[in-house]
């Protein structure tokens, strides 16, 4: 009694009570996706695994476990460690980010800095930069200055180690005037 009791709540949470007679066959992506998380969820666990689960949903239901996860591990008390290569997941439910390239760490962070400051031009390209150009940045009396190759230079009062080679410039940041 127990342990159905448990199993009900897990699929109410995720708004599958009524999918728990029906086939495993006969259930759609989204539906396979809600169960097997209410399943994962039943045992109470400390950390919830999580790879690439929102990979074959439609964007409104994504958005929607998205939320339920982070409401229900949140109320639970348990981490979530969640594989994605879509950024938007990431910046919507992680408070912490590692972005892993061949094996490696190459940046460990919050997602909102990561998106602002990525560290190489392949996080850059994942979080959705564009404005990617090549640049260096060299320092004089007047300060930090970095220089894009077309010849336009701008002071920079950040930090730049390692020496960089490009400039990421999401389109809010950049702002023209003559003179």
């Amino acid at each position: 009694d127990e342990i159905e009791e448990l199993v009900y709540k897990a699929l109410e949470d995720f708004h599958c009570e009524h999918l728990a007679e029906r086939s495993a066959l006969l259930l759609s992506g989204g539906e396979t996706q809600r169960v097997c998380i209410a399943r994962a969820l039943v045992a109470s666990p400390e950390l919830l695994l999580l790879d690439e689960p929102f990979a074959s949903l439609d964007g409104a239901t994504r958005n929607e476990m998205l939320e339920e996860i982070r409401n229900l591990a949140r109320e639970r008390g348990i981490t979530v460690l969640l594989v994605s290569h879509n950024f938007e997941e990431v910046l919507h439910f992680a408070e912490r980010a590692l972005f892993i390239l061949n094996g490696r760490i190459v940046q460990d962070d919050r997602p909102e800095f990561i998106m602002r400051r990525p560290a190489t031009k392949e996080i850059a390209r994942l979080v959705g930069m564009d404005n990617i150009v090549p640049c260096s940045s060299e320092e004089n009396w007047q300060g930090r200055f970095i220089k894009l190759n077309n010849g336009i230079q701008f002071l920079y009062d950040g930090d730049v180690s390692p020496a960089i080679s490009a400039c990421c410039l999401p389109g809010d940041a950049i702002s023209l005037w003559d003179g």
